[in-house]
């Protein structure tokens, strides 16, 4: 008998701990780290593992003259070489009561029988072995802790039963080659399972002595009336199991690894967790994914909530789900969606939640998803899925199957791109789906079914470049809302409503999101000879209530070539212009700040407004922190920042030298000279520049703040600006013509090389262009307030159908072109109101204000922007019938007006019929 064991009887019986008064450091025992090579194994720190039987069995006792009492208080053992196994297989106390805790600490575990057990080596069946350094198989223990122990081999617990806690903190393989496994089949654990800063590991393609793979944290069937808690810095080399088990508390895993590459990483079917499983990533941005190589398994599992945010999942086997949610029952939220400060979710492969069951709500928010090159399928599965409250598809770019399941509460997607798995398929297919509340589908793209849909709320589509949605006989209890870009790639793409029920009003655009069908560039389409007709469909519905038609428009956008430069007081936004071409030889500029690497950043459009630039500083994106910098930011904020009420007066463009001026005349003398900076203490820069405002030039003094707002606060006339082809500003767009450009062919339209150094400015390459730039324009086009340059795109082709479309009103709108576009064919055979309500009927004048030649441009430069009031609305009602492109003069003929043909154009004759007709309907 060794010394310690002699001092471990003493203090079993005492309660005390027993082993080396300085705990030894591990490494010490190892010449290299991958070595097993013992270079202090000393007899006086070893203790014989049948030794530590015999003292859980009652059969050592202290020295008869010995103070202590008769009680065993369990074996309290630390810093100590444990020789061959320890056997407790089937042990049991007295009347099979609990053995007395066994609790090593910091010991070295390495001796023990051989086992064999069956293995799979590139495709065969091979016998390995693996060292049994613990069997406590079908034993009852108060408690068992291996804290800081270092283990070679295997620790059988199968059919244990454990009235504590099992606690395995900081255990870790002997060495680099060791197995460490915890084999723990059907045990019953009374308290939790412990593994903190743990890491286990078993040999590739070990398997159960029935042939099933095995893993290194193997809780099969268990029973765990605590938690699991597997956080901090886990490490499951082989994989986690607890399929079949039962965990009354929660499992608990932030920042683990599980690695079981081609194979289940971490199965839990059929598994029970009462609470939560939160198998996520660090909400430490400064910390790592939740991560996993190899499968997760939940198949059938029933739980209360699931945490799976901030998790990676790769290496994930051919053709295998990624994550199986498969018939899985989850009683309050799912979570899949980023965490908010921490690392981003991401799933290498495909996701089967089909069957599932989600009490509450499923966010899948910024969720990234990456399947198989081969897959021919939806990136994620989930045909019959039920959830109780939102199901939440926020900032993907994906595919997903809900045929016929259930949403009790909202359907969000927003910023979303469905993107379409084979060109045949829809992105995001959700026919016959069942929407308790609302359907909101806003900045969305690609490719939607919602046919034969039960959507109790209301239907709000705000397209994105939508390619297809299709709601055919679809029934929908609230209003229906339909806006934004609709832009076809194949022949079959359109937007259908046909055969549909409206309980509710639906409504066509409206006056700040028009609905625009864009003809799409040939680089886009697949087949380009069928190319695709925009084409809105509402054939054999019926709407219960109001139908309102505000703005259609069918468009296209051409861009010529485009600038990008970095901008050093935004670090991580360029600024990029691009020059269109409008009608004849007019060309326009338009310009927008586009985020370099996160393309979920909406790009900000550089229309006149100071707005969008304060708010983009308030974010904290600014950086003031030289003079250089704030000289940029002056040049920048100055030329996208107009004057004017309607911002038509254009630029406070700062000119530093003669050359800006283009082919410009002076009618004075000017000595040019680059913008001064001068920094106020603690209160910004104070700057000096010449400004270049409508056709006059004025030496100005500007202050420039911390925050990033401006202010002028002197101005001096210098001198008039004589141009012969002036740029003309129609917000958001710098109009030029092809004479400019000729007469000035050096500076060309471009501002950048005006406001930043030349060396920086980059030109845009065609496939960027057709990738990138132009698909941010379209949207741009359309933002509110700029519907009105309709000179901005050229006229497309679209057809609108309303055969045998039954409404109750009709509502017809003249604001801003009307209700239809040029290029919009309508069909409206058999298309049946109750009556129609013209609006914006209150004169079509624009009133244009002459520029005040007395005004500096102080005062206009320091105008806060205030919105404009909305116009009232005047509406004239009348039964109208049928029509086709005389849609018009069609409704004019509905109205018994003899001033009519006074008018020499269909739309005033229509305004005159409408303004009659509500005088007569008011008049006593």
């Amino acid at each position: 008998m060794s010394v310690l064991e002699k001092e471990l009887i003493d203090t079993a019986f005492r309660g005390n701990w027993a082993g080396p008064a300085k705990l030894p450091v591990l490494s010490e025992f190892f010449a290299q780290e991958d070595s097993r090579l013992f270079v202090q194994e000393e007899a006086d720190i070893t203790v014989r593992g049948i030794f530590l039987r015999e003292l859980l069995l009652g059969l050592r006792a202290p020295a008869k003259d010995a103070e202590a009492t008769s009680r065993l208080h369990g074996v309290r053992l630390r810093g100590a070489i444990i020789k061959g196994e320890i056997d407790l297989s089937d042990c049991k106390g007295a009347g099979g009561t609990p053995l007395p805790p066994l609790l090593l600490d910091r010991c070295i575990i390495h001796d023990g029988p051989i086992i064999k057990y069956p293995a799979v080596r590139n495709g065969a069946s091979v016998e390995e072995k693996i060292l049994n350094a613990i069997n406590a198989s079908n034993v009852r223990l108060s408690r068992l802790s291996l804290c800081g122990c270092r283990i070679s081999g295997r620790v059988d617990l199968t059919d244990a039963t454990l009235d504590g806690d099992l606690e395995i903190s900081d255990v870790a393989p002997l060495d680099n080659g060791s197995p460490c496994q915890i084999f723990a089949r059907r045990c019953r654990i009374g308290g939790s399972v412990i593994a903190q800063r743990t890491h286990f590991r078993i040999q590739p393609g070990q398997c159960t002595e029935f042939g099933i793979p095995d893993y290194a944290l193997n809780l099969v069937s268990a029973e765990i009336h605590g938690s699991i808690v597997l956080q901090p810095d886990f490490h499951a080399q082989g994989g986690v199991s607890v399929r079949g088990a039962h965990v009354s508390g929660d499992i608990w895993a932030e920042a683990a690894k599980f690695v079981a590459p081609g194979k289940i990483a971490f199965r839990a079917e059929s598994l029970q967790c009462d609470g939560t499983v939160a198998l996520h990533g660090s909400e430490d941005k400064n910390k790592e994914h939740y991560e996993v190589e190899g499968n997760l398994d939940f198949l059938s599992a029933t739980i209360g909530f699931l945490d799976l945010r901030g998790i990676q999942i790769r290496k994930v086997a051919a053709q295998d789900y990624a994550l199986n949610l498969s018939l899985a029952r989850v009683r309050t939220n799912l979570w899949l969606h980023n965490l908010p400060s921490g690392p981003k979710t991401i799933v290498e492969g495909v996701i089967d939640a089909r069957g599932a069951t989600v009490g509450g709500d499923l966010n899948l928010n910024g969720l990234t998803l990456n399947p198989p090159p081969d897959w021919a399928h939806a990136s994620i599965l989930a045909s019959n899925l039920r959830v109780g409250g939102d199901l939440i598809l926020d900032d993907l770019v994906t595919s997903i199957d809900l045929e016929s399941s259930h949403v009790e509460s909202n359907l969000n997607v927003n910023n979303t791109v469905m993107k379409s798995p084979n060109n045949q398929e829809y992105g995001l297919y959700a026919h016959n789906i069942t929407i308790g509340n609302d359907c909101n589908l806003t900045k969305i793209a690609g490719t939607v079914d919602l046919g034969l849909s039960r959507i109790g709320g209301a239907l709000k589509v705000h397209a994105q470049y939508l390619a297809s949605l299709n709601a055919k006989d679809a029934e929908v209890r609230g209003s229906v809302s339909i806006s934004g870009i609709f832009m076809p790639l194949m022949k079959k793409h359109r937007i259908n409503f046909d055969g549909g029920s409206y309980r509710s009003g639906f409504s066509i655009g409206d006056l700040e999101n028009s609905l625009r069908f864009i003809n799409p560039p040939s680089s886009l389409v697949t087949d380009i000879k069928n190319m695709p007709i925009p084409t809105l469909s509402i054939e054999d519905a019926c709407i219960a209530n109001d139908f309102q038609v505000t703005k259609v428009r069918a468009a296209e956008v051409l861009v010529i070539e485009a600038y990008k430069a970095p901008l050093s007081f935004y670090p991580d936004w360029v600024l990029v212009e691009a020059l269109c071409q409008l009608e004849k030889e007019r060309k326009a500029i338009i310009a927008f700040l586009k985020h370099q690497s996160d393309t979920t950043m909406e790009s900000i459009l550089l229309g006149g407004q100071s707005t969008p630039i304060h708010q983009l500083n308030g974010r904290g994106t600014l950086k003031l922190d030289s003079a250089p910098m704030v000289r940029d930011y002056l040049r920048f904020f100055c030329a996208y920042v107009w004057g004017g009420d309607e911002r038509e007066e254009g630029a406070f463009l700062i000119i530093e030298t003669e050359k800006a001026l283009g082919d410009a005349k002076l009618s004075a003398p000017v000595e040019f000279a680059e913008v001064s900076v001068k920094k106020d203490e603690e209160k910004g820069w104070s700057c000096t520049a010449m400004i270049r405002y409508a056709n006059k030039l004025y030496r100005t003094e500007l202050h420039v703040y911390p925050d990033g707002n401006v202010k002028m606060t002197k101005d001096d006339f210098l001198a008039d600006i004589e141009e012969e082809n002036p740029i003309t500003f129609d917000p958001p767009l710098r109009i030029i013509t092809d004479s400019h450009i000729k007469a000035d062919p050096g500076s060309a339209p471009f501002w950048l090389r005006t406001i930043l150094p030349a060396a920086q400015v980059e030109k845009i390459t065609r496939e960027e262009i057709s990738q990138n730039i132009e698909p941010i324009l379209l949207q741009q086009l359309v933002q509110p307030g700029i519907q009105k340059n309709e000179a901005a795109t050229a006229t497309g082709r679209a057809e609108v159908s309303l055969r045998g479309l039954k409404a109750r009103v009709f509502h017809h709108n003249l604001r801003q072109s009307g209700s239809w576009g040029p290029g919009i064919r309508l069909k409206l055979d058999g298309f049946e109101y109750d009556r129609v309500e013209t609006e914006g009927v209150e004169g079509k004048d624009k009133i244009v204000k002459p520029i005040n030649d007395n005004t500096g441009p102080k005062k206009a430069f320091n105008k806060k922007e205030t919105p404009k009031p909305e116009k009232p609305k005047i509406r004239s009602s009348k039964r109208v019938d049928e029509t086709a492109d005389a849609y018009i003069g069609w409704l004019t003929r509905q109205y018994d007006c003899p001033h009519a043909k006074s008018h020499k154009h269909a739309r005033d004759r229509l305004i005159a019929c409408a303004i009659e007709a509500d005088s007569a309907r008011v008049a006593p």
